[in-house]
């Protein structure tokens, strides 16, 4: 089984280039899920997870 990958929302940002304030929308939204503690998001294959948030960011619009 594979292991997710942790992402600062810095790192998200620069993967799919939004702002901080449209992955929080999402992550608010409930699509993304957000560890507050660690402040990180954890992702699996970084090509499947772009695709996924760019739809999720396109759906924001």
């Amino acid at each position: 089984m594979e292991l997710p990958v942790l992402y600062t929302k810095k790192e998200v940002c620069r993967i799919i280039k939004c702002s901080r304030s449209e992955i929080d929308r999402i992550i608010l939204r409930g699509d993304l899920a957000y560890d507050y503690k660690r402040g990180t998001v954890a992702l699996f294959k970084e090509e499947t997870i772009i695709n996924y948030l760019e739809s999720i960011k396109v759906n924001l619009a």
